[in-house]
């Protein structure tokens, strides 16, 4: 790979940070961009499959990002909440526990 033919360019680079890098660091980062982003396309491509969808669209790659890697664009989608049993299913289960000893 031709680091300097590489959309992450190592003078895009310096030019964000201001700092100067080395050209193992610049490679590693770029290996690490395309693979992040490789990741995303990747999970959006199934879940937009997994919708019945053919076209990739900001809501399948928002959704991968904020679930897999934990980054949002703006406001949060996700909300962690955790969803308890209905009463039926956890007397239910406890019936169940309770046959099994």
């Amino acid at each position: 790979m031709n680091i300097d033919h590489h959309f992450l360019e190592p003078k895009k680079l310096i030019k964000l940070t201001n700092k100067k890098y080395d050209k193992e660091v610049i490679k590693n980062l770029q290996l690490l961009s395309e693979k992040f982003i490789m990741d995303i396309i990747n999970r959006s491509s199934f879940l937009c499959k997994h919708k019945g969808k053919n076209i990739l669209d900001v809501e399948e790659v928002a959704f991968v990002a904020e679930k897999d890697f934990d980054y949002c664009f703006g406001v949060r989608e996700i909300n962690y909440i955790k969803h308890t049993g209905t009463n039926e299913h956890i007397e239910k289960m406890a019936e169940i526990s309770r046959q099994n000893k």
